[in-house]
């Protein structure tokens, strides 16, 4: 389902540009004859529909091509960070029984060291190519499956599981997110009417594509939309602007980028009001850094707002950020967003509730982790755990974490607010 949509959009963008990494491009035409070829060789490995795959790729060509070949397999997508450790690494293992994990050969001593392999299998993709190797991990001893492996508990949802991605939330531990080939689809419709993509945007993404942000706005939005993604494996300020400056139309970043960006020593001013988005998503982004990021350089920073639970959730709107830049703006396309009391009724306009989220793009559950207690993905309304109002025209800020409140003398107060008040004074830059 998710290959065919996106084969049939990416045979109207052609010989366009998809995708540029490492001084290397491909079009979408090429993008998707090497993503057949590799699903052929995974397949001669033994993965087929059904199979589990956690997907350990690092920013790169390779990280697109392999996830379509995997949607052509029609196997369940793990995207796991590179930045797992064992314990994370035994988690899924245990709970998800993954065929295997697909990583760049370079990285693969790494993850073995972590992960305990029964086999490795090296994925030839041609001349002056990083060839990749699937790792098959040692099965866990009987008996120790805490839950049912998702092989198991596709019947648990309404339909089959097609994408797994990971997040740790307000907990240490890793929670498994469970989405349909429809969730993912969503998703799409939503970032790009949203963002209104189309083939003449340019995006770049230096945030990790295995994390939700940088997946669903990037990853998804291209092969979407007909957009070019620029992807680059880590942050460096300079090499940033430059792109940024060569028709860039929407920047992933996160707010410590900004910081760097804002500290950075220029030998020329530059103007970035030519880039129709400047995201910022993760964590809050401090009001003071959005004024003094437009001062400089000409454009305002749009807060985003999602999880791996809903997707992209809120998204500002360039042309109000002046006028409310705490917000992180407005519901996006096809979701829908609201702030409840502690009775589950509606907020008033401009009370502080609980944000809920809901619509099409909402996960189906959780397959590792779920909240002991209440679920907060109930009927595909997810309830966030934030704290939050909307004003008299449904823009989104948010306060804190339900969570996270303190108890100071009767009086609830939010970690939060105190960090924004104390950075409002000029002489503090960051506050935590």
């Amino acid at each position: 389902m998710i290959w065919d949509e996106f084969r049939k959009r990416a045979e109207r963008y052609g010989d366009t540009v998809a995708a540029t990494a490492g001084g290397r491009g491909i079009t979408f035409t090429r993008l998707f004859a090497e993503a057949e070829a590799m699903s052929g060789r995974l397949e001669t490995l033994g993965i087929s529909e059904g199979a589990v795959v956690g997907h350990v790729l690092k920013n790169g060509l390779e990280f697109v091509i392999a996830y379509l070949a995997l949607c052509k397999l029609s196997a369940t997508v793990a995207l796991v960070p590179e930045k797992y450790q064992r314990a994370e690494l035994d988690l899924i293992v245990r709970h998800l029984r993954p065929n295997c994990f697909l990583i760049a050969a370079s990285q693969a001593a790494s993850l073995t060291r972590k992960l305990p392999a029964a086999d490795v299998k090296a994925i030839n993709l041609g001349p002056d190519r990083e060839s990749l190797q699937a790792i098959f991990p040692t099965p866990s001893p009987d008996g120790t499956e805490e839950i049912s492996p998702v092989r198991d508990m596709q019947s648990a949802f309404d339909h089959p599981v097609a994408l797994v991605k990971f997040t740790s939330g307000s907990t240490g531990t890793p929670k498994a997110v469970a989405l349909s080939a429809a969730n993912v689809l969503a998703e799409t419709e939503n970032v790009v009417q949203t963002l209104e993509l189309g083939p003449d945007d340019h995006i770049l993404a230096a945030v990790p594509l295995s994390h939700s942000y940088g997946f669903d706005l990037g990853v998804l939005a291209m092969l979407g939309s007909g957009a070019r993604l620029t992807i680059q494996e880590g942050f460096i300020p300079r090499r940033a602007l430059a792109v940024l400056q060569s028709g860039v139309t929407v920047f992933l970043g996160v707010p410590s980028m900004y910081k760097v960006l804002l500290d950075t020593h220029l030998d020329r001013p530059v103007d970035l009001s030519a880039v129709r988005y400047l995201l910022s998503c993760t964590a809050p982004l401090n009001v003071k850094i959005i004024r003094q990021f437009h001062d400089r350089f000409g454009a305002w920073i749009c807060q985003h707002y999602g999880s791996s639970e809903t997707g992209a959730a809120a998204n500002h709107v360039r042309g109000e950020v002046a006028g409310r830049p705490g917000s992180v703006g407005r519901a996006m396309k096809n979701a829908v967003i609201r702030v409840i009391d502690t009775d589950g009724m509606e907020a008033a306009v401009g009370e502080d509730g609980e944000v809920t989220i809901s619509g099409q793009a909402v996960a189906m559950g959780y397959l590792i982790g779920c909240p002991q207690g209440r679920n907060p993905l109930q009927g595909g309304v997810y309830h966030t755990g934030d704290i939050g109002c909307l004003d008299d025209q449904r823009f989104l800020t948010i306060k804190g974490r339900l969570d996270g409140t303190i108890n100071v003398g009767g009086n609830k107060v939010s970690p939060e607010e105190v960090a924004a008040v104390l950075e409002s004074h000029p002489s503090v830059r960051e506050a935590a």
